[in-house]
This record gives C-alpha cells, sequence and structure tokens, in this order.
C-alpha cells in the first residue's frame, strides 16, 4: 500500500511541475502603438485573437526599439506578435533558449541584437498568393543577381502579393484601392500594404518576375516574360472568418453573388468574427469601434482593418448580406437567437 501511495505522489507531483513560466521578448523595430501576443497550442488558445497586451519593460533596453514582455505557461508553444491594428508576425514556434524576438529573427540575448544594429539583416523577398493558397510556408522566394531579383513560376494564376522574410510586416500590393490587373511587359509601382496584384484574367505559364525594392514602403514589379495558357476569372470573393470556425482561413465561409449585394449563410455563429478577401488577412474589414454587437435587421459600415464583430448573441441559421462600394456595409439579415 505504501508503493501504491508513493506512486501516486509522484504521479501528481509530475502533473504539478509539468507547468513552468515562461518569458517572451518582443523589441519593437515597427514602432506599433501597442504590442499583442497570440499564444496557443495544438488543443487550445491562451486567450482569443488579439491575445494579450504586451508591458513595455523599462529596466531592458535596445536601441532597435522599446522592449515589451509576456510571461505564459510553458504548456503553449505557438506565439504571433501583432498590433490588434491589422499587423502580425507570421505563425512561429517558441524556443526557451532564444527568448527575444526582433525583425524576424531569436535571439538568445538582448546584447545579440545590439550586434547587429550597425549590419542589418538583407531581407528576402516572397512571392504569395492564390497559386499556395496564400501559405507563407510555401512563398516562393526572389533570387538576387545583381541589384535584380526575379522570382520564376512555372505557373501562375491569381492574385498575389510580396512579402518580405515570410511575414506580413512588410509587403507591397498595389498602390490604387482598385485591383489593377497585371500585363505581360509592363512594370508596376507598389506600397506598403497595398491591394493584391491581379493577373489579367488569364493563366501564365514560364512566368518571371522582376523585383526593385526601394525601401520598407515603395518597390516595383515588372512582368518580364511568360505565356498565356487558358483564361480562369480569379477569385475576388470576400469570407466570413472568426470564432466559429477558430480563425481558419481554409475554412472561411464564402459570400456568394445574389443580384448587386453578396450573402453568407452559416449554420452557427458565435463569438468574434470579421470579413476578410481571397482567403488571406491582406485586405480584411471590421467595426470602426470596438464592443459593437450586431442584431437583425440592422447595417453597419465596415471599415478596413477594423475591430473584431460580434452578434448580440449566439446565433444558428445565420444570413448575412455584403454591400460592396466606397463604404462597405454588413446587413445581418437574419438568425435563431440560441437562449
Amino acid at each position: 500500500m505504501k508503493q501504491f501511495y508513493l506512486f501516486i505522489l509522484a504521479v501528481c507531483s509530475a502533473i504539478y511541475s509539468y507547468a513552468a513560466d515562461v518569458t517572451v521578448y518582443y523589441v519593437n523595430a515597427n514602432s506599433w502603438a501597442s504590442v499583442y501576443a497570440y499564444v496557443w497550442n495544438d488543443t487550445k488558445d491562451l486567450y482569443p485573437w488579439p491575445g494579450k497586451p504586451m508591458q513595455k519593460v523599462a529596466d531592458r533596453q535596445c536601441s532597435k526599439g522599446a522592449v515589451y514582455s509576456y510571461t505564459f505557461s510553458d504548456e503553449y508553444s505557438n506565439i504571433i506578435f501583432n498590433n490588434d491594428d491589422g499587423m502580425q508576425t507570421t505563425d512561429m514556434l517558441f524556443d526557451a533558449t532564444r527568448p527575444y524576438y526582433s525583425n524576424g529573427i531569436w535571439y538568445a540575448a538582448l546584447s545579440d541584437i545590439e550586434l547587429d544594429s550597425d549590419i542589418p539583416a538583407e531581407r528576402v523577398y516572397y512571392l504569395i498568393g492564390e497559386f499556395n493558397n496564400w501559405n507563407i510556408n510555401t512563398a516562393k522566394p526572389f533570387v538576387k543577381k545583381g541589384s535584380n531579383m526575379t522570382v520564376k513560376m512555372d505557373k501562375l494564376k491569381g492574385s498575389f502579393k510580396i512579402l518580405a522574410d515570410r511575414a506580413w510586416v512588410v509587403n507591397f500590393g498595389a498602390v490604387t484601392d482598385s485591383v489593377p490587373t497585371i500585363s505581360l511587359g509592363k512594370t508596376y509601382a507598389m506600397e506598403s500594404w497595398g491591394e493584391n496584384l491581379l493577373l489579367d484574367e488569364e493563366e501564365y505559364a514560364d512566368v518571371t518576375l522582376q523585383l526593385t525594392v526601394k525601401d520598407d514602403e515603395h518597390a516595383t514589379l515588372q512582368f518580364v516574360s511568360g505565356s498565356k495558357t487558358k483564361a480562369v476569372h480569379a477569385s475576388t470573393g470576400y469570407y466570413v472568418i472568426g470564432d466559429f470556425n477558430e480563425w481558419n482561413l481554409e475554412t472561411a465561409i464564402p459570400f456568394k453573388k445574389s443580384g448587386k449585394s453578396l450573402t453568407a449563410s452559416i449554420p452557427e455563429l458565435t463569438g468574434n468574427f470579421k470579413v476578410i478577401k481571397d482567403h488571406a488577412w491582406t485586405v480584411n474589414f471590421g467595426a470602426a469601434t470596438e464592443h459593437i454587437a450586431l442584431t437583425p435587421g440592422n447595417a453597419y459600415q465596415l471599415t478596413k482593418d477594423g475591430k473584431n464583430m460580434q452578434l448580440g448573441a449566439d446565433y444558428k441559421n445565420v444570413t448575412l448580406m455584403l454591400i460592396e462600394g466606397d463604404k462597405m456595409t454588413l446587413y445581418f439579415v437574419s438568425g435563431v437567437k440560441q437562449e
């Protein structure tokens, strides 16, 4: 019997000693007004998106930016830093031996970051879009030769953008509000956080694109070569994404064309949600202010990169209508309130 109690004691000790606190640090090189840490593991989130605000650390200084910290249990392994205003890093695994994050790199100590302060890391640029389902991990890198950067694709279709360092912190798109069509042999100006670029309703084979980056705000893209294959109208659809589908881009619910408006039918809508374009976060819409509770029969003006929206209660069989225009409008058509 004594051995049994010792065994139970050992098991309980293992359980209660399993979780330990870890602290991560974010060096705010992007000068975000606020810094959030969104933390999760394979089974749960620590807090809903955007996570919790990180705290500025007064006794830790870095020439690249203010230092922020966040402490959580080591049972959580994944983290995204964001500013709760449309900018974020990519999904990352946390390594306790390198707790300091700055400009796409994890460091073991602040002093390591300072050593790089006079030698800025050269960015690597990537092509990302419908051709790879907007997957950061499979984005196609541009290859640098001299002052030029080029990427070659066997096939390219639909909408796309340019990323730096496999993260959304620095990205380039069209400088106009309307989506431009990219044609063979032409050069296009791009700006930071611009609109998605779009091929001229054709699929191309043997594509070569040439990128010239002026700074983190401006770049140009030249469609050097390629051959048309078949017509494929690129998707420019809108989708509903939120707590109801764990913010999964692949399972976001599409709006379908209905006259001059778009409608989405959601079996069960609970918690926070937003409207995104083209299965990506580059163009997304939300409320202008926080804590707006949507109710049936009412219309709401949307704001680009706005706040998360939420219904006034949990609803089943929800129908939402999206009206495009200079002012995007979301209409809560119908739904069955859950008691």
